[in-house]
């Protein structure tokens, strides 16, 4: 059996994001060049082990809506479809 990746997506309340505690873009990038990037990356290298990734979000109380829109938008882009919510941090 092969066990998914699980990725965890944070969007803070001024619109950091990180990638696995890793900050990613500025809180001001709208379309998130280096997330998708990165995403793109996870994505390939986990068709290429057989693999699902599954990326769980957790966005502060106080993040923009249209913040974790773009994050959705990101995702698209690299083709990962697997993806939840969380109330709360990942810790």
């Amino acid at each position: 059996t092969v066990l998914p990746d699980e990725i965890a997506v944070r969007v803070e309340d001024d619109g950091q994001v990180y990638l696995n505690d890793d900050p990613l873009d500025g809180p001001d990038v709208k379309n998130l060049p280096e997330f998708a990037s990165s995403l793109n990356s996870l994505r390939e290298a986990s068709e290429a082990s057989k693999s699902k990734v599954l990326v769980t979000i957790y966005a502060n109380e106080l993040a923009r809506y249209e913040r974790v829109a773009d994050v959705l938008d990101a995702l698209s882009r690299a083709k990962i479809t697997d993806v939840t919510f969380q109330a709360g941090s990942p810790d």
